[in-house]
């Protein structure tokens, strides 16, 4: 039976995402007919405003998740901290953008929506599609605040505090509602068509409750980024003007809006600012302009003077001689002179040059099929005429099955809606970021935040995770690598691992060779390789999954794919007589910033300041005295998941640090993230969910024959039991942080843990006392 083409398979996903109107799936059929192939099928699908490019790829890639609740999503905002989509009200008609939001800031959220400042960017609405919450907000036309003022440099001073005055009513506005936003950047404000300034939050889990503290860093904030935008433009008067603003250590309103009325007052006008700011130096170039204008004139006027005199000799002459040589030069002239403006004006035709430089131009649709989309939706050889196309549709059957997890969005659920075409050819500007051959490819952006089950495949071979890219692409798997971060070993003894690339790899496809060594005896036990987009671990031979069992406990590998990288966490155990293996992903991690590791596992994972020394590179179990001073180093890629433990020991003022890598073993594991110690609560909600949704997993298995319905119960039992455990392990050091807060009575010793990232430092924990100043131990006492 003839299989349904490329064009067939894009018109299904169109009618089964219920993101189109009838009319559009009409005219996407008529377009299907006319198309000889799915590469002009796609041209013409973009074309005539019917898919976005964005669109176009997840349908080509088999993703047909194209809404969220009662918004059309139309393309993907980049370099956002938080996933964000410009989508379209099908009933309003009017784009907006959707930003994802998590559970722990709903509350805030809804603040800053209620909040109706001018200056804020309107928040519409605060919905949910199944599990997941977004925000909906308005999108601002015209430009972000630093693109604006590099385009506009000449624009007039009074524009430009006029903006900074509109910045600080905006965050006063945010303020009254009762909220404060961390870290304010430029790209934070909005420049619309009328130059007038609009605030937003990049990501709202900056969003926070407001003090007088807050309030007073947000404007400092705000003062710093016009400050350095004002030092790149070469505005001093307004640098000068903010640099005391500053300094000042509680900055309040009235001293910021003071500071715009003086200037205002002295500098109204851009001419104003012209004749007071630039006279200290303009004195020396006027003068210096004064003399070459007076020598010039000078010139000019002998240059004349001799002219005149040239042309009376030549009036002369030609008076006397009715044909002289003289006016044969002057036709000869003339004609020579015609002929060269002629010359230059059929060089200088900007029609000509119009033409030359349309010659070589694509149009929108051909720029995007040559960049390799269309080859990927068409097959080899497929070449049909509208006769062949509607024999196949009508043969073709119209039901499908239900889209899996992998068509799914990540992080979004399913549900139907419209889509006006007016909106979309807005929406869907062709961009070099939008070429689909210089697109980053996320492999890792379907795979799930904490736990997996792994899928058996055979008896000796299970899926330890699929792979689905953000562009839809094909995956380059030669420039996927395998590392090994570090191992647990289930004795003590001289066993190590490792992981080495497969020299004979079978079709192309890169293979991965887990080996063991115990006393010089290298052995490989496990295989790693690449079977249609899933990653599959198999023992060989058929006694090392044993082996394994009995030698390895945990192993960490971690994956990288141009910048993106994950991880896998693998757990063997043994149950029931029989070793199964669980794994642990962790989602993927785009890194914004130069974040470095160690290299090894059991390296510095934490650095502690007592007073006003500092700890750095201390190991578990490692005990340094307070009066030995360090330097504060945290070095490799992602912020990882850490167990800690701190133990003060005032008697002797010592201190000591345990650091460990997550290492999913049921028993000492915990997972708590280095960003806040509200990170540990989060993590318990979601191993809660994912314990609950196992259990659920569980109660599906009753359809599976026995004996394949035991074993993965069993890993399922496993599964919950781990996420079970590492929930009571949170639990107990989050009171155990509650303790080392307290530990800290009578005696001035405050500990801080954080992690460095740059020239940033993210705090983990820190105590506090309130003990007089002079118990404080002095540098190098013990």
């Amino acid at each position: 039976m003839n299989q349904p083409d490329s064009r067939l398979k894009i018109l299904s996903a169109m009618e089964q995402c219920g993101a189109f109107e009838p009319s559009q799936l009409v005219q996407a059929k008529d377009l299907a007919r006319q198309a000889r192939d799915a590469n002009t099928f796609a041209r013409l699908l973009l074309s005539n405003q019917i898919l976005t490019q964005w669109q176009l790829q997840r349908l080509a890639s088999g993703r047909r998740k194209l809404t969220l609740g009662k918004y059309v999503l139309l393309n993907q905002v980049e370099g956002r901290a938080v996933p964000t989509y410009l989508a379209v009200h099908p009933g309003m008609e009017r784009q907006v953008e959707i930003r994802l939001i998590g559970d722990e800031i709903l509350d805030l959220a809804r603040a800053y929506a209620d909040s109706d400042h001018p200056g804020l960017i309107h928040v519409f609405d605060l919905d949910a599609d199944g599990e997941l919450q977004f925000l909906v907000t308005e999108t601002v036309n015209g430009l972000p605040f630093e693109p604006f003022w590099a385009k506009h440099s000449d624009q007039d001073l009074g524009v430009f505090v006029q903006q900074f005055r509109q910045a600080v009513e905006a965050i006063r506005g945010l303020h009254d509602c009762g909220l404060s936003c961390a870290g304010i950047k430029a790209n934070q404000f909005w420049i619309d068509a009328s130059q007038t300034l609009k605030m937003g939050v990049d990501d709202f889990r900056k969003i926070r409750e407001c003090t007088p503290e807050f309030a007073s860093d947000d404007l400092r904030a705000i003062v710093r980024v016009f400050g350095e935008r004002s030092q790149a433009l070469g505005m001093e008067p307004i640098r000068r003007a903010l640099e005391p603003l500053d300094r000042v250590e509680r900055l309040s309103y009235g001293e910021v809006l003071a500071t715009i009325k003086r200037f205002q007052a002295t500098r109204p006008t851009h001419e104003d600012d012209d004749q007071a700011d630039v006279a200290d130096y303009r004195a020396p170039y006027s003068i210096l302009l004064a003399g070459i204008a007076l020598i010039a004139i000078v010139c000019g006027l002998g240059i004349t003077a001799i002219g005149l005199q040239l042309r009376s000799n030549q009036q002369a002459a030609h008076v006397e001689a009715t044909e002289t040589p003289g006016d044969e030069w002057w036709k000869k002239d003339s004609a020579n002179g015609k002929d060269s403006k002629t010359a230059v004006d059929e060089a200088s035709d900007p029609r000509l040059v119009a033409k030359d430089a349309n010659s070589n131009e694509k149009s929108e649709p051909d720029a995007i099929v040559s960049s390799g989309l269309g080859a990927a939706l068409q097959k080899p050889g497929e070449d049909e005429s509208a006769a062949d196309f509607d024999e196949k549709a009508e043969t073709a059957t119209e039901s499908k099955p239900p889209s899996s997890a992998a068509d799914a969005m990540p992080n979004t659920a399913s549900a139907t809606n419209k889509q006006t075409a007016e909106n979309r050819s807005i929406a869907a500007p062709v961009r070099e970021e939008d070429n689909p051959s210089v697109v980053l490819q996320n492999p890792f952006a379907s795979w799930p935040a904490i736990f997996d089950l792994p899928q058996s495949v055979t008896d000796n071979e299970v899926a330890l995770a699929n792979f689905a890219t953000t562009s839809g692409l094909p995956i380059d798997w030669n420039t996927l690598t395998i590392k090994l971060l570090g191992t647990e070993t289930a004795h003590r003894g001289n066993v190590t691992f490792q992981v080495t690339a497969a020299t004979d790899s079978p079709g192309g496809l890169p293979e991965w060779v887990l080996a063991m060594k115990m006393q010089d005896n290298l052995q490989s036990i496990a295989k790693l390789r690449i079977v249609e987009n899933r990653l599959l671990f198999s023992w060989t031979p058929q006694d090392a999954r044993s082996n394994l069992c009995n030698h390895l406990r945990n192993c960490l590998l971690q994956l990288s794919y141009e910048s993106f990288s994950a991880e896998i966490a693998l757990r063997s155990v043994v149950m029931d007589d029989r070793p199964i293996l669980v794994s642990c992903l962790t989602p993927c991690v785009v890194p914004k910033v130069a974040i470095e590791w160690p290299p090894s596992v059991e390296s510095t994972f934490i650095a502690v300041t007592v007073g006003d020394q500092a700890f750095a590179g201390m190991k578990a179990g490692e005990t340094a005295s307070i009066d030995k001073p360090a330097s504060v180093q945290v070095l490799v890629k992602n912020v990882p998941q850490i167990e800690f433990e701190v133990q003060l020991d005032q008697k002797k003022d010592r201190i000591t640090v345990n650091g460990f890598l997550l290492q999913p073993d049921g028993g000492s594991a915990i997972a708590l993230n280095v960003e806040s110690i509200q990170a540990a609560n989060l993590q318990r909600v979601a191993l809660r969910n994912q314990a609950d949704l196992l259990r659920k997993n569980k109660n599906k298995l009753r359809d599976i024959p026995n004996p394949r319905r035991k074993v993965l119960e069993t890993e399922v039992e496993a599964q919950i039991r781990l996420a079970q455990s590492m929930d009571d392990q949170i639990e107990k050091t989050l009171e155990l942080c509650e303790k080392i807060e307290s530990s800290g009575e009578g005696r001035k010793i405050d500990v801080r843990i954080f992690f460095k990232v740059g020239t940033r430092e993210i705090d983990l924990w820190t105590t506090h006392s309130d003990v007089n100043e002079a118990n404080r131990p002095e540098p190098g006492s013990k």
